[in-house]
């Protein structure tokens, strides 16, 4: 299956934005694991699925677009 990963900065230096193939059935979790993306920053980031907020246990389908949002920190 080939899903669009679309992470936005700062963690474009991290995960390269363009088509992955990945097993059908995982999770934008283990997507997000198997990119290299610590627990601790997975659990504090939100994720869209074809524009609409997901949930990190959604299993995208074969064409989807996820774009990463970290979170952001500031003060």
């Amino acid at each position: 299956m080939r899903v669009e990963i679309k992470p936005l900065p700062p963690l474009d230096k991290v995960v390269r934005e363009g088509a992955y193939e990945i097993p059908d059935g995982l999770s934008i979790r283990q997507i997000l694991e198997a990119l290299g993306i610590p627990d601790r920053e997975i659990r504090e980031m939100r994720v869209l699925l074809n524009g609409s907020i997901a949930d990190m246990e959604c299993k995208p389908e074969d064409g989807c677009t996820v774009v990463i949002i970290p979170t952001l920190a500031g003060g």
